[in-house]
């Protein structure tokens, strides 16, 4: 299977994992990015929407109300730490992706760490990370990583095979 495509400058195909994943994120995360957005600069709307949630059937639970009321009781400055986390997250996922650049995977990790920190020591509460959320995103950190370490390795036995051919060894 050809990795590249003739051409010794070009980049490492996109694998669907990197795609998948990046796809996911990116998801995620825009919708993380318009919610924050929405709760940091109009709180009523957050608000009139948590109303309109306590009164339905499905909310009728204690934990829901709770939860509700924790979203309720989360200060702007907060939110614009969580947006920012998001954006952090968004990005290194798109450099990934678009420029299949190990900067991106930095950028995520960065985003990741930042979101933990907000989540579990700034807000706290029902906000906190559980096990399961944890061990989902060190797998999915450990997955770009292992799509990054398969770049570093592409681009090294492209950078083998010009070497070969510039100096080729002579022969007696």
């Amino acid at each position: 299977m050809e990795i590249y495509d003739n051409d010794p400058t070009a980049q490492p195909k996109r694998s669907f994992l990197l795609w998948f994943l990046a796809i996911c994120t990116m998801v995620n995360a825009g919708a993380s990015i318009f919610t924050y957005l929405i709760y940091m600069f109009f709180p009523q709307v957050m608000q009139q929407s948590m109303e309109v949630m306590r009164n339905m059937p499905m909310f009728n639970n204690e934990q829901y109300r709770q939860v509700l009321d924790l979203y309720l009781s989360i200060q702007s400055w907060q939110y614009g730490l969580l947006l920012i986390a998001e954006i952090a997250i968004f990005a290194g996922a798109l450099i990934m992706l678009w420029k299949l650049k190990p900067i991106g995977l930095h950028l995520y990790i960065v985003g990741q760490m930042a979101l933990f920190c907000v989540q579990n020591f700034v807000i706290g509460g029902l906000m906190r990370s559980t096990w399961d959320s944890i061990l989902w995103t060190v797998l999915i950190i450990v997955l770009y990583y292992l799509e990054v370490r398969q770049w570093k390795t592409q681009t090294e036995q492209v950078g083998d095979t010009d070497s070969e051919e510039e100096n080729p060894e002579e022969e007696d």
